[in-house]
């Protein structure tokens, strides 16, 4: 069970909602989502340190709720249609707690196991037969009969309130987050939450709404939402400025959007869900955790790679030598100095081993595929080290003269030098 701490000002609203909810599942038969107030919590306000004499007033609440049920179908999840960047459409589960979903039905945004139509819907839900443990899909315009109920409106939004549980109690813990003038769903490009989602995890690192409650401090998420709003006061003005964004963070940002677009076919929904994100063409506000945790993942794996890479790569080949090796892509990154533009080009060998080429300019496309593995021809330049980890410098790299089928048969000529 998961405690949120609600500012004084938003429990009212916060138990006003739940009580609409509760009245609708009250009609329906449905079990009643529980809201439990604790003693009030006061935290003293300071400013550059010092106590100014006011005090902030918070509460402990917990929020309970069970699946809706209504003549043998249970609610287990919605399904959120996303357009993708070439405007092909993706659907974003969001499952209650609990749920599991046959992956299959990812696909089924716009389709209706009731009417048999598939046409645009934003939402779908998906629903689990008590007795059978089956699944289907159904539009909210069919809920009605598909239920045999006068009022599905109620179900549904049992079920998105369900499913969206700890969004909203997470988000009410910010003092505005019932203050919007309901104008409009706002929203972003994609690029631009994940460089700000990378700037602030690089200076504050990341934290979820759950970690962040019990720190009391502000989420990555939250955070990611106060820098797209105008800042009013100074110390607005000085928090927008100390998360500006670096060139190291653009960086960052594209290549986690690249890595997570790789799990579209993934069996787990979570990285689904960020290859969901990370294939769309805009977000809102909504979708914000699921960016932050697309970065603060990929940062993860590439450090796990990293350290595993320190026990495996070593140094191969003589300085001058002339080698054939197999190498897959790994990343690149241009820079400028006074030679002009240069790549910096980072492999890994069949034998685990790193090699990093300098390139000047733009090297060959097929040379800096993601994941893509060939067979080039190298002079080796140099052994070093890089944040710990042994690489060899290579340089005078091409694509080797043997056609890619036969890149099988080919065999890296590396000898270990340490």
């Amino acid at each position: 069970m998961t405690t949120y701490q609600i500012p004084e000002r938003n429990l009212a609203p916060l138990t006003n909602r739940i009580e609409k909810i509760n009245k609708r599942a009250f009609r329906l038969g449905f079990a009643p989502v529980i809201l439990a107030v604790g003693e009030p919590i006061d935290t003293a306000i300071e400013v550059g340190g010092l106590p100014t004499g006011q005090f902030r007033r918070t509460f402990p609440v917990t929020v309970t709720g069970d699946a809706p049920c209504i003549n043998g179908w249970a609610f287990a999840a919605t399904l959120q249609r996303v357009e993708s960047e070439d405007g092909s459409e993706m659907g974003l589960m969001r499952a209650i707690e609990g749920a599991v979903v046959p992956e299959s039905f990812r696909a089924r945004f716009g389709q209706c196991d009731h009417c048999k139509q598939d046409r645009r819907r934003s939402d779908v839900f998906v629903l689990r037969s008590i007795e059978s443990n089956a699944h289907q899909v159904v539009g909210s315009t069919c809920l009605g009969d598909f239920l045999n109920t006068d009022d599905p409106q109620s179900f549904a939004a049992m079920a998105e309130m369900l499913a969206e549980l700890d969004d909203l109690c997470g988000g009410a813990e910010d003092n505005e987050f019932f203050d919007g003038t309901g104008s409009g769903v706002s929203r972003f490009s994609v690029d631009d939450v994940l460089v700000k989602a990378a700037a602030i995890i690089r200076l504050d690192g990341f934290l979820s709404r759950k970690n962040a409650r019990e720190q009391a401090r502000r989420a990555t998420a939250d955070t990611l939402s106060f820098l797209f709003t105008p800042p009013v006061t100074e110390k607005d003005r000085r928090d927008h400025a100390r998360f500006a964004v670096e060139s190291g963070d653009e960086s960052t940002a594209e290549a986690a959007r690249e890595w997570a677009r790789s799990f579209s076919g993934s069996d787990s929904d979570y990285l689904y869900n960020l290859s969901v994100i990370a294939r769309s063409a805009s977000l809102t506000s909504r979708e914000f955790g699921f960016a932050a945790a697309m970065v603060m993942s990929y940062q993860r794996e590439m450090a796990q790679r990293a350290e595993s890479a320190m026990e495996t790569s070593h140094h191969f080949g003589a300085i001058g030598e002339r080698v054939t090796l197999t190498v897959t892509f790994e990343s690149s990154r241009q820079v400028n100095n006074e030679y002009g533009l240069t790549t910096v080009c980072r492999y890994r060998t069949t034998a685990g081993n790193l090699a990093t080429w300098f390139a000047s300019g733009t090297p060959d496309p097929t040379l800096t595929e993601t994941d893509n593995t060939v067979i080039v021809d190298a002079t080796i330049k140099g052994h070093g080290e890089f944040k710990g980890v042994k690489q060899t410098t290579i340089t005078r790299v091409k694509l080797h003269v043997e056609k890619v089928k036969k890149a099988r048969k080919a065999r890296a000529l590396e000898v270990s030098v340490d």
